[in-house]
């Protein structure tokens, strides 16, 4: 698991990492992860190309 930078207690996990089907959260909160966490997490899961759809899209979403 990643944290988001050097300060955060947030994990980002890499799903690849995980062990079988069981999920160990832990300290793992998705409700409380900000956009920044999200597109973390969509680089960490080698989903990179989602990043910016995804940021510009919760951008248009906050505008409206």
């Amino acid at each position: 698991m990643l944290a988001t930078n050097n300060t955060s207690t947030k994990l980002i996990p890499r799903l690849i990492d995980t062990t079988g089907g069981s999920c160990e959260t832990g300290g793992l909160c998705p409700e409380e992860w900000n956009v920044f966490d999200v597109a973390q997490f969509l680089r960490v899961n080698d989903c990179a190309n989602y990043c910016d759809s995804f940021s510009k899209q919760v951008c248009i979403t906050i505008r409206q």
